[in-house]
């Protein structure tokens, strides 16, 4: 794609956000919202045989709700490791970086969190919640039992939220001051098309067209570049563009303008 860096003025151009696309078709036949139905089922029994299923089935809940978002976002979430994905280690780091996260946990909600789809204490409480009875074997008291349910549920809401409502699938890059929308709602030339799409039941593309060319450049979760296309839709932090299309330009000088179709 480096032929495609300079149509764009990276220190002067716009995004134009086209619309949200997504798909809600269950990628698992049970969902993490059926493990949260099961845990507070167990809860209200308030038994020790209870107790103990619901803290499970909370934990059940969050580990499925991570490999959807992994296998929503087109990984393979049955392999998801590094000799597999060589490159996110590097990508993860980077983000940790910027973010200052709470890196004591599992490379899957590494990613997760580096992606910034879960803040930093959720991340923790997570982690305390599968220590609590996996390590310590530590029977849970009513209390702890609720508060794992109640993290449980909003890590499961909060994630699916960001993943499906908040991830910017279509948009178009163009340069500032140039010809608005015209009346047919054709974009500015040059422009640069980014979308994301679906193959099939998760397996997920990242398409970038130019205006200027036939060219089409598709991505999936093998290429490196992958993993900042999915990172700048689900942050709108589109700074991370300009290295993607092969232009060396510190993030200071990079400015844009965000508007909406």
């Amino acid at each position: 794609m480096i032929e495609l860096k300079k149509e764009i003025k990276w220190n002067s151009f716009e995004i134009c956000i086209d619309g949200n696309s997504y798909t809600d078709d269950g990628i698992f036949e049970i969902t993490s919202d059926d493990f949260l139905i099961f845990s507070e089922s167990r809860y209200k029994e308030k038994t020790r045989n209870g107790l103990i299923d619901a803290l499970s089935n909370a934990k059940r809940a969050i580990d499925c709700q991570v490999d959807w978002i992994i296998s929503y976002l087109g990984y393979d979430y049955m392999n998801f490791k590094e000799e597999k994905y060589p490159y996110l280690k590097k990508a993860i780091e980077e983000f940790e970086a910027e973010l200052n996260p709470y890196i004591n946990c599992s490379f899957k909600l590494r990613f997760i969190q580096a992606l910034e789809i879960a803040p930093t204490f959720l991340i923790s409480k997570i982690r305390e919640i599968r220590n609590k009875m996996e390590h310590n074997y530590i029977l849970p008291n009513e209390e702890e039992v609720r508060e794992a349910i109640e993290i449980a549920k909003l890590f499961v809401n909060a994630t699916q939220n960001i993943v499906l409502h908040k991830n910017t699938t279509n948009y178009f890059l163009y340069n500032t001051n140039t010809n608005k929308l015209t009346d047919n709602y054709s974009f500015p030339t040059p422009n640069i098309g980014v979308s994301f799409g679906f193959i099939k039941e998760g397996h997920a593309q990242i398409k970038v067209r130019s205006s200027l060319t036939e060219d089409k450049f598709i991505f999936n979760a093998e290429c490196n570049e992958y993993i900042y296309f999915v990172k700048t839709a689900l942050t709108n932090k589109f700074y991370y563009l300009p290295s993607l299309f092969g232009c060396d330009i510190e993030r200071e000088h990079i400015k844009y303008e965000i508007t909406y179709a």
